[in-house]
């Protein structure tokens, strides 16, 4: 009798077990497109599956959790999926992106399945500080949980193209008085689209903060299932942590700290400089130096006639003999990163098609990188 209760008792975990695999297979399937490389990294599939098991198990009768917990999860996905369809099918295989995109969909469960539990752990505790505390928490956590993939779709909406580690740092370096400028010049509707944006977050930021927690079920077994939930969905978000919406962040991130490294050696650079200056009366030509900016448009340039001060160095230079200020330069491409390659990668081989050009690999990623056809050529 004790071994045919134990059997009972495993079946609904096995089931769930089972279902939590097909889910993250099929999942993977549909946004690959393809059941090729569907089941992802084994060992990271399979552990994001138990933590999911788990999950299902203590709320399988808390519909609303469920729900949510869906909603959140399909949001975590979003930048993932839309740069992975946005880049051709040859660049996919070459920097093992699907690869990637599944993991992207495993980590995108188990943040999913930890915010929830969190969110729901403050029917644990009968102090009402504890439980404030935990639904302050859990407003912060959804409101950061959603506000990459919301922005990254409003970006998409407005812009027509995907963020990436530069539109992050950009946002973040913006002060007040530029964002005001930024919203003037893109027009009334591209506010509204903010302010939009806005209150939605701060309504999922609200709901999570004031919606009283309950578990429909409760048994010997939930705390158990918790415990190897919680440790199976932290391992799992810990290892899939590489993928593609993520890197996005730890690119900017690294993009910073380079930026912060440059600003540390400002003196030894300017030594540097100082030595320069002997050379430039050497030999019959002298010393050139060419600079050219990118991502930047001529009619906010105070340099190109600006009413407001925007390139004050740029502006005190023009009027050096020694200076030359083009007048009439053309960019290749209206985008940073298909000028970079005809700058760099074609300037390097020439000859050689793009999509085998080194700089393509250097730094401007593969968003870049999308815009080659499948025959190597620009497209």
């Amino acid at each position: 009798m004790p071994f045919i209760a134990w059997v009972n008792a495993l079946i609904l975990p096995i089931t769930l077990y089972l279902f939590a695999v097909s889910f993250i297979f099929l999942t993977n399937a549909f946004l690959l497109g393809t059941y090729k490389h569907a089941f992802g990294h084994a060992g990271y599939t399979l552990l994001t599956a138990v933590g999911l098991a788990g999950f299902l198990y203590v709320f399988r009768k808390d519909r609303r959790d469920l729900a949510a917990t869906l909603i959140l999860y399909l949001l975590l996905n979003v930048p993932g999926a839309m740069m992975y369809w946005d880049a051709d099918s040859n660049v996919r295989d070459v920097f093992d992106l699907p690869r990637s995109l599944t993991k992207n969909n495993c980590c995108a469960i188990s943040l999913a399945v930890l915010i929830m539990f969190f969110t729901a752990s403050s029917c644990f505790f009968q102090n009402r500080f504890v439980q404030r505390l935990i639904r302050l928490v859990s407003a912060v956590l959804w409101g950061a949980a959603v506000s990459l993939p919301l922005a990254f779709i409003a970006y998409w909406l407005s812009h027509d193209g995907l963020m990436n580690a530069d539109t992050l740092i950009a946002i973040w370096q913006t002060n007040p008085s530029e964002a005001v400028e930024y919203f003037s010049y893109k027009g009334a509707m591209f506010t509204v689209g903010v302010c939009i944006f806005a209150v939605l977050l701060s309504a999922i930021s609200i709901r999570a903060l004031t919606c009283r927690q309950s578990i429909g079920i409760f048994s010997r077994a939930v705390p158990v299932i918790s415990v190897i939930m919680l440790a199976t969905s932290i391992a799992a978000a810990m290892k899939n942590a590489g993928n593609l919406t993520t890197n996005i962040v730890t690119a900017a991130v690294e993009k910073v700290q380079e930026l912060n490294s440059f600003e540390s050696k400002l003196e030894e650079r300017k030594s540097l400089i100082a030595s320069l200056e002997g050379i430039r009366e050497q030999g019959r030509h002298g010393l050139y130096v060419v600079i050219v900016g990118e991502s930047q448009t001529r009619d906010r340039m105070s340099a190109y006639g600006y009413e407001k001060e925007t390139t004050p160095w740029l502006t005190r230079q023009a009027v050096d003999d020694h200076f030359v200020l083009m007048q009439n330069a053309y960019s290749c491409y209206p985008k940073s990163a298909l000028n970079d390659q005809v700058l760099d990668g074609e300037a390097r081989y020439p000859g050689e098609p793009v999509a085998r050009c080194a700089a393509q690999a250097d730094g401007v990623g593969f968003i870049a990188r999308s815009r080659v056809d499948p025959k190597g050529q620009r497209v």
